[in-house]
């Protein structure tokens, strides 16, 4: 564990020890600050992003000043649209539905043990059975130092994380079918992963106990590299081929920071199913012509009737394949810093300023950021130089092809440079891809037999997805609740964020 782990830990630990003592007494304000701040934290990830594009427009307007007296009425309309989103609403049932039922169920439990205690006691009166009594006197108050511990001391601490269980399946469940048909694989996969890794972390050593002797360590101490690196390997795949396999807007970053011309992705893709053979005219190659003309190169060099695309081509026009993998790498270096220092200079402004005491503080915390920005740009520049440079060199052992296997060599390959991150990050970032490979491997191979019998988009997938998200919610906030420490430490913030 790192300090900065530890730190987390501690200061989660103490905010939520100190929220319970402050709240104990106020259940009802405690689930309204929890309903409140569930609703309006996803409300405002709906608005913010469509707020912005309403400023970046209004900004860019050829005359802002027209466009000022229609800005008001637009903003106003996107307020009401997000408040209508089932994306709110889903985070008011998940998490003030937990909070509220959470309260209610021990409450329900113990005056029911009370009616059952008097009946008992009636029952022990008339028939002088007072081991009964005793007996199960016993099982309802538990240890006095778990009943410190514990919001409702006469419940046993099994009975009240059972309880808790059901609140949170409950309330995911009613999540789950307010939220849009076309984010609940999304929320499911997310879920599932990360319930997955708190699991393997709490519960490590066991793990390793258990681990065949045939199996090597580092295998263990690598899984979230190896995990990223399978992720990455189905993600591209489905780039390549099945681009329909994952989200349009994923697909499309993807390709820009590639650098790809999309009508060498479709030559690649036609190929690869025969709609396009070199040498034969099926009439699927005019794209190409264009494609030629547009870098001033003659029009028959992107014609597949002559033969294998030229390299020159592939290449966008830039001459030999180590200069085009220079060229992409560079070019992925320097757009992925554009991405990366926001991402890793913003948070330690925003959660480290408490720390930034003088000059030197502040420039120790600018500089760390700066190497981690540049240590994750240089891991992007090679993953996309390793896809490049694999698909060149698949043409040129096939004598320009254009063979899956460099594609699928690349695929598998590139994934390999997230060892140029630091191992905090790696993980990180395979939580990030594993969810979208497992969805793009379940559209492109489920489907097919699914939808055949009417099933793929009926009950039985919400089904098993509402059962996925509500199992493993109920695991998160039931481990959060009472067993704080076995939720890893970024989780448990956010959890601690929502749960008031």
């Amino acid at each position: 564990m790192t300090d900065a782990d530890a730190d987390a830990r501690t200061h989660t630990d103490a905010g939520t020890d100190a929220d319970t003592d402050a709240d104990t007494d106020r259940p009802l304000v405690r689930i309204a600050k929890t309903a409140a701040r569930a609703y309006t934290t996803a409300y405002g990830i709906v608005l913010l992003p469509r707020l912005l594009g309403l400023l970046i427009a209004h900004v860019r307007s050829k005359s802002p000043s027209k466009r000022l007296s229609a800005l008001w009425p637009t903003l106003a309309r996107l307020m009401r649209r997000g408040l209508l989103a089932r994306t709110p609403w889903a985070f008011l049932a998940l998490f003030g539905g937990f909070a509220a039922l959470d309260d209610l169920l021990p409450r329900l439990a113990l005056r029911w043990s009370s009616s059952a205690l008097s009946a008992s006691r009636s029952i022990e009166h008339v028939s002088g059975n007072t081991r009964l009594l005793q007996q199960q006197q016993q099982q309802l108050q538990p240890p006095a130092h778990l009943a410190r511990q514990q919001s409702f001391p006469d419940l046993q601490p099994s009975l009240r994380r059972r309880l808790t269980m059901a609140a949170a399946v409950l309330s995911s469940t009613a999540a789950f079918a307010l939220i849009h048909p076309s984010s609940r694989l999304d929320f499911a996969l997310f879920v599932l992963v990360r319930t997955v890794d708190s699991v393997c972390t709490s519960h490590y050593a066991r793990i390793v106990a258990l681990k065949p002797s045939w199996l090597p360590a580092w295998l263990l101490d690598h899984g979230g590299a190896i995990a990223f690196q399978l992720s990455c390997w189905e993600i591209m795949y489905s780039w390549f081929y099945h681009p329909t396999a994952l989200p349009s807007s994923y697909t499309k970053w993807i390709t820009r920071m590639g650098g790809m011309d999309t009508r060498l992705i479709q030559m690649l893709r036609d190929v690869k199913s025969g709609r396009v053979v070199y040498g034969r005219d099926l009439g699927h190659q005019d794209y190409l012509r264009d494609y030629a003309a547009e870098l001033g190169l003659p029009r028959a060099m992107g014609d597949p009737v002559h033969g294998p695309i030229p390299c020159l081509i592939a290449h966008g026009g830039i001459h030999g394949c180590v200069n085009h993998t220079v060229f992409v790498w560079r070019n992925g270096f320097f757009d992925a810093l554009k991405l990366y220092l926001p991402v890793h200079i913003l948070p330690a402004l925003v959660f480290g300023i408490r720390k930034i005491s003088t000059p030197a503080d502040l420039a120790l915390m600018l500089g760390r950021s700066a190497v981690g920005a540049l240590r994750s740009s240089t891991f992007l520049a090679s993953f996309i130089g390793i896809i490049w440079a694999t698909i060149c060199a698949g043409r040129q052992f096939y004598n320009r092809g254009d063979r899956p296997i460099g594609q699928n060599l690349g695929s598998f390959l590139c994934g390999f440079s997230i060892f140029l991150e630091r191992p905090s990050r790696r993980r990180e970032m395979a939580l990030y891809t594993v969810p979208k490979a497992i969805e793009a491997l379940v559209t492109r191979c489920v489907p097919a037999r699914w939808s055949a019998g009417g099933v793929h988009s009926g009950r039985v997938r919400y089904t098993v997805e509402s059962a996925v998200f509500s199992a493993c919610m109920c695991y998160l906030l039931a481990t959060f609740k009472h067993h704080p420490r076995d939720v890893r430490p970024a989780l448990r913030s956010l959890l601690a964020f929502f749960v008031v």
